[in-house]
């Protein structure tokens, strides 16, 4: 509906960055913002930031560490219903993985890990997503070829917005894509052989 299809991957992949969402061409389609000032049905672990956004104006939220200081591992988790999402981030020698419905895109310097898109730009996208509900995570690991949960050496990540593109209902129905306020799985993650 907005651009060319993609299947989620586990592997790494690479594919274009828009520095704007693509407008919808369905006319029952619209995208919705959903900005890290809101905090609408974004739930967040670890040690994040607010701060201003990087990119213009608005607030994003960010993880760094100065070299000096210990990074903690963070993360995001957000759930909706939407045929598509965009992304939009910036990084420093920060080392993440997006999940949409646990298939994932690892982002950094480590072998076999994709380069960090644009800064300022919707880098990581889904599209032809079904109308069942949906799980995001953004998880901050370290800087550098660090993978494990905590790690010494400088890195920036921030996170500007998400944009959703919903269908368009009708006064007497509900918009359908609010978020959860939970995490999507609950519990301990395992993830690359450490359990947390």
């Amino acid at each position: 509906m907005h651009s060319t299809s993609a299947t989620p991957s586990t592997t790494a992949v690479s594919r274009s960055a828009f520095s704007s969402v693509p407008t919808p061409t369905a006319t029952s389609q619209t995208d919705v913002t959903i900005d890290m000032s809101s905090g609408s049905g974004l739930s967040f672990s670890g040690s994040w930031a607010s701060s201003s956004s990087s990119c213009g104006s608005g607030t994003s939220k960010t993880v760094s560490s100065d070299g000096v200081t210990e990074a903690q591992f963070s993360e995001l988790s957000y759930s909706f219903r939407g045929s598509a999402i965009y992304v939009k981030t910036s990084s420093s020698n920060a080392n993440y993985i997006i999940e949409l419905d646990g298939n994932s895109t690892n982002y950094g310097q480590n072998t076999g890990w994709t380069t960090p898109p644009p800064n300022c730009t919707y880098g990581w996208w889904l599209d032809n997503l079904d109308s069942t509900l949906h799980f995001l995570t953004i998880s901050i690991y370290a800087g550098g070829k660090s993978i494990t949960k905590r790690a010494v050496e400088p890195f920036t990540f921030e996170l500007h917005n998400f944009v959703i593109a919903q269908n368009i209902y009708s006064s007497s129905s509900s918009p359908g894509a609010t978020a959860a306020t939970s995490s999507p799985t609950g519990g301990n993650w395992y993830r690359f052989g450490f359990g947390w």
